[in-house]
């Protein structure tokens, strides 16, 4: 019984000290330094030419050849009525944007935060593995 009791005084101690002192996450904890934001634009530029890329590779078209003649590709392979074919080309595109992803989050995090590690609560739960990992 005692125990019992104790639990229950330790849980509302604990909610009052979360509620009181908890973590939120606001804007600010998100919002990027002016160079690491210039560096993300920077990478991130770059996205549509890697997804282009991936997908003439998936429909074996050699080299950049326009938007059209993939598309096209891509239209023939979807209307084979292939149920693989979304997974496919998923795979294929999560593949080529996996590295600019990573990228991205180096050039972002942690030092190009405007809240510095400690003090920004988004940071702190991320690096710590409490929301997941980095990329999340």
């Amino acid at each position: 019984d005692r125990t019992s009791i104790f639990t229950a005084s330790l849980s509302r101690l604990f909610t009052a000290f979360l509620q009181r002192h908890g973590f939120t996450c606001g804007i600010s904890d998100v919002l990027l330094l002016a160079k690491a934001e210039a560096s993300r634009q920077e990478l991130l530029e770059s996205a549509d030419a890697r997804a282009l890329q991936a997908a003439a590779n998936f429909v074996n078209v050699q080299g950049m050849e326009s938007g059209e003649r993939i598309a096209e590709e891509l239209e023939k392979r979807f209307l084979s009525n292939s149920t693989d074919v979304g997974a496919a080309l998923d795979m294929k595109m999560s593949g080529a944007m996996h590295p600019l992803s990573s990228e991205v989050v180096k050039a972002c995090l942690p030092g190009g935060q405007a809240k510095s590690f400690r003090h920004n609560m988004m940071a702190l739960m991320t690096m710590t593995g409490a929301k997941g990992s980095v990329v999340n």
